[in-house]
Formats: structure tokens, sequence, C-alpha cells
């Protein structure tokens, strides 16, 4: 190990796992600790407080609905992506006490994925999509999957991993053409779509009235927000069992006092993501096409999993022949940098794992990286991130030969 920790570290912590969770915007943590502060109520109780609490609330919802162009009385706030996506999932399955039909993909996150298992488990039937070597969904295959019975699709907008995005309009094409054939038979069982748009969040334009889905999952401490705070958008009309009981906060359906200042940061973290969309992803479109031109061109037998064009900007997932991945991360981590091996909540799978999904092989998927840029990465950090990362990748290659 001497040739790698001869090499001359980064000054600061370089941090590129911003796919698992970005810092808080500084002015969002300000706004954050104000909040704290401030509003400390029940927004349930009836003094002054407590309605100014849930004034506060009230205005984060709208404020959402306004953005997202829907409805107040359609958002729901949670703790995270976790779980909005096991409230979709269980939530609409389990209202009936009939057994229904449920479809996910191969690639989705561990909290849909784990969902799905314990409906599973409960004897109502899951069938999984699969996608092709790029991360995309097969539709013809999810067509071929639905059913008279199928209540629910569930698939992620942007896949966290390989940074892929659906073509959900093509979904939504699917899901409307099924309800139609459903009309013309008498079949009154109601077919839904969930996506799953935490990495998607913050990063592309959404408008739910226009996309024509019916549930929505999105999160707060991805887009430089707290932690502790998430939303579900539930389409009037979708009917949901609620996962806890004992209180008619968020309209009945999520129990329990609200993390109000999370939300309302949550909300305002949203807003700024909006107003630096554009700005930010053309930063990240220069950094990983640097990114990508470098490794390929000076790191021998480098490969990009995917394909760049059909990705977020922010995310680059990359394998060395001859490099475990996850020895690279801790050599990299060592010279401060920070990069994953993969979805912070599979990272110790491989058939978890996405690339799994796609047809890698187990030494090609712990030969990966996941590269994630952020709002708080600099040209300077990506030049000092190659030149460690070029000598750490041919530094490791000697040692293992």
């Amino acid at each position: 190990m001497k040739k790698i920790i001869n090499i001359k570290k980064a000054k600061k912590f370089i941090y590129l796992d911003n796919g698992a969770s970005t810092p808080i915007d500084p002015q969002i943590l300000r706004l954050l600790s104000r909040t704290l502060n401030k509003f400390y109520a029940n927004t349930k109780s009836i003094h002054q407080k407590g309605q100014e609490a849930k004034d506060l609330l009230e205005k984060s919802r709208e404020g959402f609905a306004e953005k997202l162009k829907t409805s107040p009385g359609e958002i729901i706030f949670t703790s995270s992506s976790t779980e909005s996506n096991n409230l979709a999932l269980k939530g609409v399955i389990n209202f009936t006490s009939e057994k229904k039909h449920l479809i996910i993909s191969n690639i989705e996150h561990s909290s849909t994925t784990k969902a799905a298992k314990y409906l599973k488990d409960l004897d109502h039937e899951v069938s999984i999509a699969v996608a092709d070597k790029n991360g995309l969904i097969d539709l013809d295959h999810f067509k071929s999957l639905i059913k008279e019975n199928t209540l629910l699709v569930s698939f992620n907008y942007v896949n966290h991993e390989l940074g892929t995005i659906q073509p959900i309009s093509d979904i939504v094409k699917i899901i409307n053409q099924e309800r139609k054939k459903r009309v013309k038979e008498g079949n009154k069982t109601p077919i839904y779509l969930h996506i799953d748009a935490t990495q998607a969040f913050g990063h592309m334009p959404i408008n739910i009235k226009d996309m024509g889905i019916d549930l929505l999952t999105a999160s707060s401490h991805k887009i430089y927000g707290p932690k502790g705070a998430g939303l579900l958008y539930v389409k009037k009309g979708v009917k949901i069992k609620p996962l806890f009981h004992g209180g008619e906060h968020e309209f009945g359906i999520r129990a329990g006092s609200v993390n109000l200042p999370a939300i309302y940061a949550f909300y305002k973290a949203y807003e700024l993501a909006l107003q630096r969309m554009k700005k930010d992803d053309q930063k990240y479109k220069k950094m990983k096409k640097l990114i990508i031109k470098e490794i390929t061109k000076k790191i021998p037998e480098s490969f990009i999993n995917g394909d760049p064009k059909l990705q977020l900007n922010n995310v680059v997932n990359v394998r060395f022949n001859n490099v475990e991945g996850e020895t690279l991360a801790f050599t990299l981590d060592y010279n401060n940098i920070g990069v994953s091996t993969g979805s912070a909540c599979a990272i110790n799978s491989i058939s978890d794992s996405t690339l799994f999904s796609i047809g890698l092989r187990p030494n090609e998927i712990q030969s990966s990286i996941r590269i994630s840029l952020g709002r708080f990465t600099s040209q300077q950090d990506i030049d000092i991130f190659l030149k460690i990362l070029i000598k750490c990748v041919t530094n490791l290659r000697k040692i293992s030969k």
C-alpha cells in the first residue's frame, strides 16, 4: 500500500456521493434553525402557536402543489422516500381484502422491492418488469405482465445507481390503454401508476398534471434539504390505507405529529432547486463529459455503465477491470474523496444492485463505482479527483498483480 499512501491527498474532502444524500444548503440550514426556534407547537393545537404552525404547514403544502401543478389536498407529508414508497405500495394494495396484482421493475430502490416482497408474503401477486443493458424498462415486457386484477404499477423515474431516466410518458400510455380496455370489458378494477421520483426531484421539471400519474414519491435530503421530510402525491380518488394509526394528521393518511421545520425547509429547498435547475444541470453536463473523457482516455480497461445520453448529468457509473470497487472507494476515501459502490441502501448485496439486473457479471459489479455530482462540486474538485483516481487505479492494479 506504500505507493497508494504516497499519493498527495486532496486538501479538503471532495464529496461525490450526492446520489446518496446531499449536504444542507447554507441558506436552507439558516431557515431550518429559525423555523425550529419559532414553530415548535403541534399543528393540531388550537392555540395561537399551534395555528401559526398549521399555517406554515399549509403554506408548504400549497407551495408544493403550485409548483407540481396539483392540488394541496393531494400532497401528503412523510418522513422520507422510504416511507412514501411503503405507503404507496402497501397503502394501495392493502386497501381491500381482495388479493391484488402489483408490478415493479428489477431496478427499483430497496424500499420498493422490500415492500413488494412484504405484499407477496401476504399472498398478493408481484410481477417484475425487466430492464435492458442501459437500465431502461422493457415496455413490451411490462405490457405483457398486466393482468385483469393489476391494481398498481410502481417504477422509479430516475434509477438510483445509473441515473437512467425512464420514459414515463410511454408507460402512462400503456396504463391508459389498459384503462380503456377495462372500461370496454366492464372491469371496474382501477390501475394506478406510482412513480418514485426521489432521484429526479429537483433535477428535472415535474408537472404532475401533464404526467398523468397517480402517486409520486420525493425526499428532502436529496435536494439539499434536511433529513426527516418527504412527500407522497396521492391523486384524488386513489384509495389508500394508512401505515400508522393514532392521529388525524395528513388527512388521516399519515398519523403522527408532522416534522414541520423539516417540511418547510424541504419546500424552500425545492423552491431553490427549481431556481438553480438549469444552471446546475449545465455545470453537471460539462463535468460529466470531462470525467468520462479523462477516465476512458487515461485509464485503460475502464467502461461507463449504461448509456450517458439516457442518464441524468450528475451521475457517472464506471467500472475498472482488475480493480475491486470497494477497495478503490476506501482508497479514494483515504485521499479525501467520497464516492460509492452503488446504492447506499443495497451496498452489501450484489443481487440487489441495478448493475446485476442489467446483466453485468459479479466481477464487473464489484469493480464499479458511482460518482454523483452536486451543487457544491467545483471544477477544481473534479480536476483533483481525476488526478487522484488515475493514480489510485494504476497503483491498485500494480498491487493486484
